[in-house]
């Protein structure tokens, strides 16, 4: 392929995946919503998640992962991996499957009571995590 072709299909490779995330936001947004949530975002602060839901006393911190096929697989940044291995009740994983066609939105939080990450309204599902180490190297 041309530098100029492989250019175009990186920049709709960018241009997809801005609209998965697009799309993942909006549903995850709207689920909260509909659960009497204001929600706000905070993808521009770098915090290790990407909404914050507030009800009542209630602020929960929601990192918001798209995917454009159904196999639930995800990784996460350091950023975003630190706030998830708090374990806080006010923590939420959301993993939307199928994000531009038919999306599914998977709600993930801790549970202390079984000490495992559960999947909301997925009867006996949990999540498995395989932490990483990893390094970016420089020749300077």
């Amino acid at each position: 392929k041309s530098v100029a072709a492989k250019s175009r299909n990186s920049k709709q490779d960018q241009e997809r995946k801005a609209q998965i995330e697009k799309s993942a936001i909006r549903l995850c947004c709207e689920h909260f919503e509909g659960l009497g949530y204001t929600v706000e975002s905070v993808e521009k602060d770098n915090l290790g998640w990407d909404l914050e839901a507030a009800s009542g006393k209630t602020l929960l911190r929601i990192e918001v992962k798209g995917l454009s096929g159904s196999v639930f697989s995800v990784e996460l940044t350091p950023n975003e991996y630190k706030a998830f291995a708090d374990k806080s009740d006010a923590y939420r994983l959301a993993v939307v499957t199928n994000a531009l066609e038919s999306p599914e939105l998977f709600v993930c939080r801790y549970s202390k009571e079984l000490n495992i990450w559960v999947v909301d309204d997925k009867a006996n599902k949990s999540i498995q995590i395989e932490t990483k180490q990893s390094a970016s190297i420089k020749c300077i």
